[in-house]
């Protein structure tokens, strides 16, 4: 970092690494060296290690790089003829479902994204990246998330690069904008690999496969429980992989798509629909004349985001309608009372 200061972080692990984590291991040392040309044949294991005395991190992101640079290379190596099939889902939460569901040997990627919302424009390019973080950054309070998005959603696409040639892999996908946005982005990102691609889509595999519940209504994956999950895969030998023009289908569509820099969307008619960035506001501002017994009363703002979210089943972020809300402060639509750092923390009501 500096001329004589040589950090030491011992990994551990094949999972890729967030800031948050790195400063959260106490196992980083600090050494010394005499000159800076020592570097290339320095080893810890034979220098002491500087205690009592440290230095501050200056460049956490460059760490977090070089430290998954250093992993993905070991990945590379590991994994190079691994034939275990890779499931790719639309997002995290989700992952967990299909981990626990499906049996061993497999990979399970989640995206950390919820591409319902957000920018889209070129996400397939850096610069795109960078301008849908921006955004969020700016705009969206996800109040217990502490790791930094970009880094993983960098750590996403390393593990996408990280799939073996010879790994078959399966999109599971539903009817919801989000699933079908993600299925757009990852062949695109495929584009190029040789790997055999299946897309498995949730609702018709259930309808097909699984004993139904009158009670439950499967639009998308995030829908089914862990053991629905693992029968519909024992079960849905009969689907074919994608075939090249219908590959080239859906990369065609995700350069359409990639083209606009709308923040919010919909799936509606078997189509993504891009929706005006206020397109819910009516809606919230109802939804509050509805809870407030008086004008003059002030409503928690989670107290409104959950009867919205309740009454009109909305699959929509809950966190893109508190942004909405504060926005209809700012325009002087709606008054305040308390701190808007969490929908927990502050009351609202309509300005008179």
């Amino acid at each position: 970092m500096e001329p004589n200061v040589v950090f030491v972080y011992k990994i551990d692990s094949f999972q890729y690494v967030t800031e948050f984590e790195v400063i959260d291991r106490f196992d980083v040392e600090t050494y010394e060296i005499d000159d800076e040309s020592e570097f290339e044949t320095f080893n810890h294991e034979d220098e002491q290690q500087l205690i009592g005395r440290g230095y501050i991190h200056n460049d956490l992101k460059f760490i977090t790089e070089a430290i998954n640079e250093s992993i993905q290379k070991q990945r590379s190596l590991a994994n190079k003829f691994s034939t275990t099939p890779v499931h790719i889902v639309s997002q995290e939460f989700i992952a967990g479902t299909v981990r626990v569901g499906l049996r061993s040997p497999k990979v399970v990627i989640g995206i950390p994204a919820f591409f319902a919302i957000g920018p889209i424009w070129r996400l397939h390019e850096k610069e795109g990246q960078m301008y849908r973080n921006e955004w969020i950054y700016d705009h969206i309070n996800y109040e217990f998330d502490d790791d930094p998005p970009l880094t993983k959603f960098k750590n996403f696409l390393r593990d996408i690069e990280d799939i073996p040639d010879q790994a078959p892999i399966y999109i599971w996908t539903g009817n919801n904008v989000e699933e079908q946005v993600a299925t757009r982005y990852l062949i695109y990102l495929l584009r190029s690999r040789t790997n055999v691609v299946t897309l498995l889509h949730a609702p018709t595999l259930y309808d097909q496969l699984c004993e139904k519940s009158r009670a439950e209504v499967i639009t998308g994956t995030g829908d089914l429980r862990h053991e629905q999950i693992q029968i519909i895969f024992d079960k849905c030998h009969t689907v074919q992989p994608l075939t090249t023009k219908e590959n080239h289908q859906l990369q065609n569509e995700w350069l359409t798509l990639s083209k606009s820099r709308s923040v919010l969307r919909t799936w509606k008619d078997h189509k993504i629909v891009d929706l005006p960035v206020d397109f819910y506001d009516k809606k919230i501002i109802h939804t509050l004349e509805s809870l407030q017994s008086n004008r003059d009363e002030y409503i928690r703002a989670g107290v409104v985001l959950g009867q919205l979210l309740e009454s009109e089943n909305f699959s929509i972020d809950g966190f893109y309608l508190e942004y909405r809300i504060r926005e209809l402060i700012y325009q002087g639509v709606l008054a305040m009372k308390g701190i808007p750092k969490s929908m927990r923390r502050y009351r609202i009501k309509i300005r008179e």
